[in-house]
């Protein structure tokens, strides 16, 4: 029975835990807890598990989605992190929002990543690797999430209420692009 498991790992590739259960990637959990951005790895890598799990770890799709969705979390973070501000020193966490009195550097990471995750998550459907649903899926909220995080950024004497659009424009972000990857994937286009 051992020997009929090996053969069909052989056959499909590296199981999708290998992504998860790396040395690399436990190492990366283990440093997320000293630098918070490397947690958004955790976050990341269920994408490079489907493509484990798909046969090919290394596949380019699942590699731009895993960085779609790390450079996502990153601004979905940081505005609910400058919301919750205070609760991080209560509980021995010096996470940036928390260190950061005007919000200036928070809000600007936050446009950074948001900036890179528009023009990021457009490869999949102008190189034809998904098709013209997820294209506009992934067009349509991402200048409505890099404007929320702009606002963030430029909104210093409002920064609370800047923070909370931009975190709910990241909860309309994620599903909209997920949902047309979805669709994309299982329509006759």
């Amino acid at each position: 029975m051992h020997d009929q498991a090996a053969l069909e790992q052989q056959r499909i590739g590296a199981p999708p835990h290998a992504a998860a259960g790396s040395r690399p990637a436990r190492g990366a959990a283990l440093l997320a807890l000293a630098k918070p951005r490397l947690a958004a790895i955790s976050g990341a890598l269920p994408a490079l598990m489907g493509n484990a799990a798909a046969g090919d770890l290394g596949a380019a799709p699942g590699i731009v989605l895993t960085a779609v969705l790390w450079c996502w979390q990153m601004p979905h973070f940081f505005a609910l992190g400058w919301r919750h501000r205070a609760d991080y020193p209560a509980a021995g966490f010096p996470l940036l929002p928390a260190v950061d009195p005007t919000g200036a550097r928070t809000a600007t990471w936050s446009f950074a990543y948001a900036a890179i995750l528009l023009p990021g998550s457009l490869p999949p459907g102008a190189l034809g690797w998904l098709g013209p649903v997820y294209g506009g899926g992934a067009l349509l909220p991402g200048p409505v999430f890099l404007h929320r995080a702009w606002r963030f950024l430029q909104s210093v004497p409002d920064r609370e209420t800047a923070a909370a659009r931009l975190f709910a424009a990241s909860l309309i972000h994620l599903p909209v692009v997920m949902l047309a990857l979805v669709i994309d994937r299982i329509g006759p286009w």
